[in-house]
């Protein structure tokens, strides 16, 4: 069945009646109509009432994680938009009792890539940190003592400490080396 011209012209019509929402609230309501569970959205759904418990995982995930830079920010934030939809998922879940339907396929499907997400994230954030350089790379500057520790295989004993203590290493930060109760003057 064809449309005819009458019906094209009232649909014109029709659509210079429907021009949407005018408000700034009224287009936010509508931008979420077809957001249902909010397994899927592109962006980390948080609805007001969950504002709260959301900042609170962001504070709690990002104090553990201790993001040192961009990069390794960008990570965390993948692993905390993923423990969201995860929890997400549990609502979901709970909401539609568990009744193997549709909805379980993509609460299943969802939580699948929630968790293939959050275990790239991980593993990636924690290679980063494994390779951040340690405090004992970091040079020590000549005015501030540098902390005693363990040898580094590859300091010989008789060698100046690396420390910049001007002393053997042997006598000064070696891993037998005895505490140092004063400097020479």
């Amino acid at each position: 069945m064809a449309t005819t011209e009458s019906q094209i012209a009232q649909n014109r019509l029709n659509a210079q009646l429907s021009t949407g929402p005018q408000t700034e609230q009224g287009k936010a309501r509508s931008s979420q109509n077809s957001t249902k569970l909010g397994l899927f959205s592109t962006k980390g759904l948080v609805r007001p009432e969950e504002q709260a418990e959301y900042d609170h995982l962001h504070a709690s995930l990002f104090s553990r994680l201790c993001p040192a830079d961009a990069l390794e920010e960008a990570f965390a934030t993948e692993i905390l938009r993923a423990t969201w939809r995860l929890r997400r998922c549990a609502q979901a879940e709970a909401q539609t009792g568990g009744v193997t339907d549709p909805a379980q396929a993509s609460i299943d499907r969802a939580r699948s890539q929630a968790i293939s997400v959050l275990n790239r994230a991980v593993s990636q954030l924690r290679k980063l940190q494994s390779e951040r350089p340690s405090e004992s790379e970091n040079p020590v500057p000549q005015n501030e003592p540098a902390p005693r520790s363990k040898s580094p295989a590859s300091t010989p004993r008789n060698a100046l400490c690396p420390c910049n203590s001007g002393q053997k290493y042997k006598r000064c930060c070696g891993i037998n080396a005895p505490a140092i109760l004063h400097q020479a003057a």
